[in-house]
């Protein structure tokens, strides 16, 4: 006798073959009485697997997260639902690698912020006349930040980084990098893809009030060779510190920084050099606007180097929640703040030619 089940008609379907032949004397009937009973145990035993398959999976589940309930959850309530599958979700907090409620409030705080900082440097430059043109780079940079802090908040501008591989954190699996959960943290390579953006809008921007675009054409090729210099070395300094991000092994990770510091000293010697000399040459107020964009920028851009050997892809000497927030604090005030000064900055000094004729007709 053999018995099966099989689904018909959106149900489920009891088969089962019988061969058996019973003769018509009493042990025949006694012996078909008793392969009767082994039909119905087989039905019964079938039918009633998947249900108590269901319930010992429905009670493990109650009693893991009631678990993961007294022990406190790390996860932030303001995640998706679907960010990760429960089993990954709990593999990283269990090894510290899942994203903390304190980076999610402060990368949504800089998504949200460079958004709003988008929305008021585009207005603002609309009211800049024939000068608007320097409000675009500022747009874009606010805009490209809050676009890759979105990423990161979700998850998907962060990956698990072992000593093997770099894995994208929805991708996480125990088989991927159990064995190396000693060497693992998570690493925010969309970061460097915001910077890789960002920075050189941010120069654009800054070089484009130091450097008349009007001028001969020697003045024209000494703009743009500076301009091609200055955002190719920022580029370079940017990659080059993802570079040394990415690197397991300290001596490869501290020669990539230093390669990515001597990038940025090249920078620095661009617009504290040629570029301000420039600005100094287009009179007092071009000048002093260059002079205070220059130092915002400056003092802000020191501070991701420092952290950078502080945190996590450095020496580790703060915390990730700590990084998270400096860096999320310093991007709004280098991005938002900057684009405002600006903006607020090239509209204050296109109105000097009014102030001064208003003056001369009184």
């Amino acid at each position: 006798m053999q018995c099966a089940l099989g689904a018909q008609y959106g149900g489920t379907r009891f088969d089962y073959v019988n061969e058996f032949r019973a003769s018509l004397d009493p042990l025949g009937e006694t012996a078909s009485d008793t392969l009767a009973r082994g039909v119905r145990g087989c039905e019964s035993r079938l039918t009633l697997m998947p249900s108590l398959a269901s319930i010992e999976r429905e009670t493990s589940r109650s009693t893991f997260t009631a678990t993961r309930r007294q022990a406190g959850s790390r996860r932030s309530p303001i995640q998706p639902s679907n960010y990760l599958p429960e089993d990954k979700m709990n593999l990283l907090e269990a090894h510290g690698l899942a994203q903390t409620t304190s980076q999610q409030t402060w990368l949504w705080i800089g998504a949200i912020g460079m958004a709003l900082g988008a929305i008021a440097i585009g207005f603002l430059g609309r009211t800049l006349g024939k000068h608007s043109h320097h409000a675009v780079a500022s747009f874009f940079v606010c805009a490209i930040a809050a676009c890759l802090y979105l990423l990161m908040a979700y998850g998907q501008g962060v990956a698990v980084l072992t000593k093997h591989s770099l894995v994208p954190l929805q991708q996480f699996g125990a088989s991927t990098v159990v064995p190396t959960f000693a060497h693992a943290r998570l690493e925010y390579f969309g970061r460097y893809i915001d910077w890789a953006f960002t920075t050189p809008l941010l120069l654009l921007g800054l070089i484009g009030i130091g450097m008349k675009a009007s001028g001969n054409a020697e003045q024209a090729r000494t703009r743009g060779g500076i301009l091609g210099a200055a955002i190719g070395a920022d580029v370079l300094m940017i990659v080059t510190g993802l570079f040394g991000a990415l690197s397991v092994s300290s001596a490869h990770k501290y020669a990539w920084f230093a390669i990515s510091c001597v990038f940025f000293v090249v920078v620095l010697g661009l617009i504290w050099g040629p570029v301000r000399a420039a600005a100094a040459r287009q009179g007092a107020e071009v000048g002093a606007l260059y002079k205070r964009l220059l130092g915002i920028l400056t003092l802000l851009w020191f501070v991701y180097p420092v952290v950078w050997i502080l945190g996590s892809e450095g020496t580790a000497s703060i915390s990730l929640n700590a990084e998270v927030t400096i860096f999320a604090i310093v991007d709004l005030t280098a991005k938002v703040g900057f684009g405002l000064a600006l903006v607020l900055g090239v509209k204050r000094y296109s109105q000097v030619p009014a102030r001064a004729m208003a003056r001369a007709v009184a």
